[in-house]
This record gives C-alpha cells, structure tokens and sequence, in this order.
C-alpha cells in the first residue's frame, strides 16, 4: 500500500516538475498576473462596502480557474495569458461602476489631490486597484510572449558525407 501511495506521489511530482521546466518565459510573466489575481481577490474582499462589486470577485475567480485549467495541458497552454486578460479587464471595469466609486473616491478627494490623502486609502483599496492593474498589464504582456518550449526534433547523423558542388564540378570539367 505504500509503495503505490509513494509511486503516485512521485509521478506527480515529475508531472509537475516537467510541467515547470517545458514552460517558456512568457508562462512565468502570465503566473506573475496569477499572482497578481490572487492578490487583488482578497484584498477586495476587505474592501469598504459602499465600493463593493461582487463582480469583481466573479471575474478574479473565473480568470484563475481558467488559466489553471489551460495552463495545465500543452495544446491550450497558449490561450491560458488571455483569460486572464479577458477577466482582469472585466474585473477593472467592475471595479470602476460600482455604484458607490464615484462617491468614495469624490468625498476622499473633496479637498483636492494630495499624497496625504492618497495614502489615506485603506490597505485593501491599494491592493486591490494595484493587483488589477499588474494583473491585466502582466497578463496583456504574457499573451504575445511564448507560453511552452518548442520540441526539439532529433536530428540523425549519417557517417556518409555528401559530396559537395564543388567538387561535382571539377570532377565533370577533367
């Protein structure tokens, strides 16, 4: 029984490990907007009421369940960076009509533009307009960049050497 558990254990841990390794850099730009998703999906939730769209929180999860789910398998491991284009754009403009967000950013502002009252914003507030930003940014970078490594094709060396053009030539003038 527990060497079936640990053969298990160990062909997924290979499984992933060559997940990791057949992935090419735009992959690991993509998984800094993950994080980035992930970031701002909790932050929000922290967020003050009156600002609150649950849509935001919607479109956060479905872009990181999609891209895990894309990301896993070869053949759709190039579309995983546009979901989460797609719902971190969708999460921003969520973010943006939520019915109390001209309100709270008014009454915040009232007294004009100040770095005082910039940093006066709550933590999850920051969080969450940041974590939307770098994650749609990341993520817009991340689709026009290769997601997985290019197999390599085997190439055969044969112990015969072609005769170059050369030498056909010479060979034809004498």
């Amino acid at each position: 029984m527990k060497t079936a558990v640990r053969s298990i254990i160990d062909e997924s841990w290979l499984y992933i490990k060559n997940l990791f390794i057949s992935k090419e850099y735009g992959f690991y730009v993509a998984l800094v907007s993950f994080v980035a998703t992930f970031c701002y999906l909790f932050a929000y939730l922290g967020i003050d009421s009156s600002i609150f769209n649950n849509l935001v929180i919607l479109y956060a999860s479905l872009g990181i369940i999609l891209f895990f789910l894309t990301s896993v398998f070869k053949p759709t491991a190039f579309l995983s960076p546009m979901f989460l284009v797609i719902f971190s754009f969708l999460s921003l403009l969520a973010f943006a009509t939520a019915d109390g967000v001209v309100d709270f950013f008014s009454t915040a502002f009232f007294s004009g533009f100040s770095l005082k009252t910039l940093f006066s914003l709550g933590v999850s507030v920051w969080l969450s307009i940041l974590g939307i930003i770098v994650s749609f940014l990341a993520s817009s970078v991340a689709a026009f960049l290769p997601q997985v490594k290019k197999e390599k094709k085997d190439k055969t060396i044969s112990s015969a050497k072609p005769i170059p053009e050369a030498s056909k030539q010479d060979k034809r003038s004498k």
